[in-house]
């Protein structure tokens, strides 16, 4: 075969097994994202005296994957309180109050398990004064930060100090990995 004959022959052989080339590639099973381990991760947020005598604790539980292409692990929980608005009183609205606690971006790296984490606590007064009387004051504590917590041991991740009284509020964060 000539030299021109050759390329025609290469040119359209290149055409006509190129998109098969591709389509071969497309169907190609991928390689699979890096296997998750998957972490319990318990919370406890406490609230304490001014003598550091706990007052009230409440635990909350949610499972994480790390090590891949995770999904945070998001906790609701609460009421709805009615507020009474409008000339009178008559109409009502309703503030949510609770506890909200997210944790993002979960990585491993030995027994050290690093994490984002954003939490927020609101509750109402049980009594304050008001500057608008039958209005209740809402409390809300709000913490973000990346932590660090070891497995398997309680680790205190935000701490505050109240503002209605001299106690404080503390959310602890224990992570255990699931076998």
């Amino acid at each position: 075969m000539s030299s021109p004959k050759r390329l025609i022959a290469a040119i359209v052989a290149t055409v006509v097994l190129s998109p098969a080339a591709i389509r071969a590639q497309e169907l190609a099973p991928k390689a699979p994202d890096a296997p998750l381990t998957h972490y319990k991760l318990t919370y406890r947020m406490l609230e304490l005296d001014a003598n550091g005598k706990i007052t009230n604790s409440r635990a909350y539980s949610a499972i994480i994957g790390a090590g891949g292409d995770s999904a945070p692990a998001k906790i609701r929980t609460g009421d709805k309180f009615p507020i009474a608005v409008g000339a009178g009183g008559t109409d009502i609205q309703y503030q949510d109050v609770g506890t909200d606690i997210d944790t993002f971006h979960p990585r491993i790296n030995d027994r050290q398990l690093s994490l984002q984490v954003s939490a927020a606590l609101s509750s109402v007064a049980k009594s304050a004064p008001s500057l608008v009387p039958n209005v209740p004051i809402v409390r809300q504590t709000r913490w973000e930060s990346s932590v660090v917590v070891t497995l398997d041991k309680p680790t205190l991740i935000f701490i505050s100090d109240n503002t209605s009284d001299t106690g404080k509020t503390e959310l602890e964060l224990t992570a255990t990995e699931i076998k």
